[in-house]
């Protein structure tokens, strides 16, 4: 099996596998077991100084089923940690002298030049290897400075401008050369734009997705938010297998144009989704939602399904792998617009549910017909080979060929 050690921004990891800012990284008990597991690395979550520590209302974590599986996203109104910075301080200074082949992450979030400054002094003075600035957060955009419209209107993910000068502050406040991540929130016009503007100011690599901005949905019985304080609630964001799309749009975008490393984070749950990932441009692959259906334990198969995967299809290291899929991603006018595929389908897989049929009746092209208890039938002439069938079907019986 191929080892799967990797260089991100300078920083040697001994696998690419890394704890996302998040309830999983906010004690030093779940971190301790966490690199007892395995993982390469922790984001601990979000900080601030003490003046900023937020109180929570709770609950504030949900998961969404769909059609009987739990989780198929997950749903928060978390802000930044309870802990403050002193308190991440002392558990890096900790873990350092405990696992010291593991990379330790500060993330941090403030409002003002001079706090920024402040966190990133702690920091560094804690041997932080990396330190990751929290820009955007949907659901604790007013968790630091109070009103959530204004912040809404002055949050760095939000301006490019803005993010090319605040990430130079906070650059030009790192007295160690320790690497400056910078996390992107997908609730933008062009994230590209807002990448651009965190490289402009000298990031050393940028993280995304941060969480797609969301609300959980109402109790029909109540009318109660499903997620409610006293029968209220909030706007929050959203994580876990759902998002993983977007994420992965975000991530071949800005892997096509920045220069600098790419952390991928959204819906990573298996080492086939990590691949993915890899592929598209991240060297650096952050989990987060996962953690809380399989708890930490997920990394030893996640490494040992990376590692088949980068020995089978002979890539030499992680660095290697990273982005080789992008060359197939264009636009939309450089495509083959000549291209003509058709609709097959395995009798010998096919259950003759009908379900494709109705797909091509009601939002295709009438191509497919069924007589009771017989296999689908393709009308070759009016198949224009949509791919709507294809995605109605239970047992993967139909190929675009």
């Amino acid at each position: 099996m191929r080892n799967l050690n990797v260089n991100f921004c300078g920083v040697d990891f001994v696998n690419p596998f890394t704890v996302a800012a998040s309830p999983s990284s906010d004690s030093r008990d779940k971190v301790e077991r966490a690199l007892e597991k395995g993982w390469g690395g922790i984001v601990f979550k979000t900080t601030s100084l003490p003046e900023y520590s937020p109180s929570l209302a709770k609950p504030y974590m949900a998961g969404l089923p769909f059609m009987g599986k739990p989780q198929s996203a997950f749903y928060n109104i978390d802000l930044i940690s309870e802990r403050t910075i002193y308190e991440i301080q002392q558990d890096i200074t900790y873990f350092k002298s405990q696992y010291p082949d593991r990379v330790l992450i500060g993330s941090i979030m403030a409002s003002r030049y001079e706090d920024w400054v402040k966190l990133v002094e702690c920091l560094e003075d804690a041997g932080a290897d990396m330190i990751e600035c929290s820009m955007s957060c949907p659901q604790g955009e007013h968790s630091i400075r109070g009103d959530s419209q204004q912040a809404s209107n002055n949050i760095p993910a939000a301006n490019r401008q803005l993010m090319k000068e605040t990430t130079k502050s906070i650059k030009d406040s790192i007295r160690k050369k320790t690497p400056l991540i910078v996390k992107l929130t997908p609730n933008v016009t062009d994230i590209i734009d807002i990448a651009l503007g965190a490289s402009e100011g000298g990031a050393d690599a940028v993280c995304a997705i941060d969480t797609v901005r969301g609300f959980i949905g109402i109790d029909l019985d109540t009318g109660y938010p499903r997620l409610n304080n006293n029968g209220y609630s909030t706007w929050g964001g959203l994580s876990g297998p759902a998002i993983k799309p977007i994420a992965m749009g975000c991530i071949s975008k800005i892997a096509k144009v920045l220069s600098i490393p790419v952390a991928g984070v959204g819906g990573i749950s298996t080492w086939q989704d990590a691949a993915e990932f890899i592929l598209l441009g991240a060297k650096n692959i952050q989990v987060c939602t996962a953690i809380s259906r399989y708890g930490f334990g997920m990394v030893e198969d996640l490494c040992k399904g990376l590692s088949g995967y980068i020995e089978q299809r002979n890539y030499e290291s992680i660095e290697v792998m990273a982005g080789q899929s992008l060359k197939y991603i264009l636009d939309h006018s450089q495509l083959d617009l000549n291209n003509k595929v058709l609709c097959t389908i395995d009798e010998k897989t096919c259950i003759r549910c009908g379900s494709c049929v109705r797909a091509c009746w009601d939002a295709g092209f009438g191509a497919l017909s069924q007589d009771k208890g017989l296999f689908p039938q393709i009308n070759k002439d009016i198949c224009p080979g949509c791919g709507v069938c294809q995605s109605v079907c239970a047992k993967n019986s139909i190929t675009l060929q």
